[in-house]
């Protein structure tokens, strides 16, 4: 998959923007298991794809992406308003190492496995909480997907990994 444009990236840990298709989001937001009031957050959202997603499948959760790139968070900000979601779904611009986890219910991620290393002691503190986190291609390091599945979308076979509390026993 080519890089959508080399300047829309974190600086910090040079993590790409590469767009999730939109059958990768939809599996994600199945996973999730979304149940009413729940608090769902995309760390590194890009475009706000999956948060814009997942309060048009579920009218009764809300949605937050974290993104740095301006250009990326005024294109969701737009999609947001046109859609009138803007009572259930927010783009936080900021850095995704450092926001706080605590008030979420469910994590997605589609990023590196390093960022995903240096994030591993959020996660495993926000899984046994009772947190569920799916993640897009790259497994979290040291902790055991309670599900690994492929999802094959535009002749590419996508992977997703879901966690639980189970995942880090």
């Amino acid at each position: 998959m080519e890089l959508i444009d080399p300047e829309m990236r974190v600086d910090k840990l040079k993590i790409p923007y590469y767009p999730t298709p939109y059958k990768v989001v939809k599996r994600m937001i199945q996973l999730a298991n979304l149940r009413p009031q729940e608090r769902l957050i995309d760390l590194g959202s890009g475009d706000g794809r999956i948060p814009i997603t997942t309060a048009l499948i579920h009218d009764d959760v809300f949605c937050y992406g974290v993104e740095l790139n301006q250009g990326l968070i005024s294109i969701a900000e737009k999609r947001i308003k046109r859609m009138g979601l803007k009572e259930r779904v927010k783009i936080i611009n900021g850095d995704l190492f450092k926001i706080d986890l605590a008030k979420y219910d469910v994590i997605t991620v589609y990023l590196t496995v390093p960022a995903l290393n240096v994030l591993k002691d959020k996660f495993k503190d926000f899984l046994i909480k009772g947190g569920r986190i799916i993640s897009h291609d790259y497994g979290i390091p040291g902790f055991k997907p309670i599900l690994a599945e492929p999802v094959v979308e535009g002749g590419r076979r996508h992977f997703l990994y879901l966690y639980t509390v189970k995942s880090v026993h």
